[in-house]
């Protein structure tokens, strides 16, 4: 029989993971849901942010002002790719966005393996040492990461939920003929949308990497579970992004306490299957 302090940790891992997962997850399905891009290369802003942070790190010698300024760099980053490579398309057939952002995801793995090389590299955790709780001790690390990672999502609703901006992008999701004849600037709303969602996934990699190190290829380890928490929760529902990711992060590291590790994804697959056949457009999709 297992232990209620067995549960503690892989609850813990969960929380830990889905809630960073769950900002890149927002990030995509925000882009989705205002701009109709299936952006194939989102998690690349991950994958640059992380190096970003790397290389502020070591410049600053401050893990939190690295964090934030490689976010606003990654954020201004994504400004002209959206405007020279996702504008132009905007209106074509989806698989265009699709082939074109392949593209851009062996480009981008390609120049960071010829200016960083394929190797590994850490970053230094921000915080060290266990907290106790009350039933285990835990790595005040991912107990920060949790709390962390809560605060910027609850901060991204509120933007979108209380604020102009947020109103200005929630406008346009909802219906961009009526938000053009009301004055509102759509090519704005698709660049700030753009830039906002490469901002959340480069925060996302701020957290994880510490834990998972950073290389070329460190975006892939994220891209599958990304689509697997958009399809879960509906392509477009920012609560869905958010609900799935949780659940999934949840299910993977819970089920390790009766299954082997790598089985575990075999599981994931098993809910995606699941949702599909009997809600295909997702759990919060309407």
């Amino acid at each position: 029989m297992v232990e209620l302090s067995q549960i503690v940790i892989p609850i813990l891992n969960g929380l830990s993971t889905g809630l960073s997962l769950a900002l890149v997850a927002v990030g995509l399905t925000l882009v989705f849901g205002v701009m109709h891009v299936v952006n194939m290369a989102h998690t690349e802003f991950y994958m640059i942010g992380a190096y970003l942070i790397l290389v502020l790190l070591g410049v600053v010698g401050n893990y939190w002002v690295a964090l934030v300024l490689a976010a606003v760099a990654v954020a201004v980053i994504a400004l002209p790719v959206e405007r020279f490579v996702f504008a132009p398309i905007r209106d074509r057939d989806p698989v265009q966005s699709m082939i074109i952002s392949f593209a851009l995801l062996f480009i981008s793995h390609r120049a960071a393996f010829e200016i960083f090389g394929g190797r590994i590299r850490s970053i230094s955790t921000p915080v060290s040492g266990a907290t106790d709780l009350w039933l285990v001790t835990y790595p005040t690390e991912r107990l920060l990461i949790i709390v962390a990672a809560a605060v910027v999502l609850t901060l991204a609703w509120i933007f979108l939920e209380r604020t102009r901006y947020g109103l200005l992008i929630r406008a346009s999701a909802q219906d961009i003929e009526n938000a053009r004849s009301l004055g509102i600037r759509v090519d704005r709303v698709y660049a700030m949308t753009f830039a906002i969602s490469a901002f959340l996934a480069t925060i996302a990699a701020g957290f994880l990497a510490p834990i998972q190190g950073v290389y070329p290829t460190v975006g892939l380890t994220v891209l599958l579970d990304i689509f697997i928490i958009a399809i879960v929760g509906g392509m477009g529902s920012i609560p869905g992004a958010v609900v799935a990711a949780l659940l999934i992060g949840l299910t993977r590291s819970i089920a390790t306490i009766w299954i082997a590790p790598w089985t575990t994804q075999l599981l994931v697959f098993v809910l995606v299957i699941a949702v599909i056949l009997v809600r295909p457009q997702g759990i919060f999709s309407n």
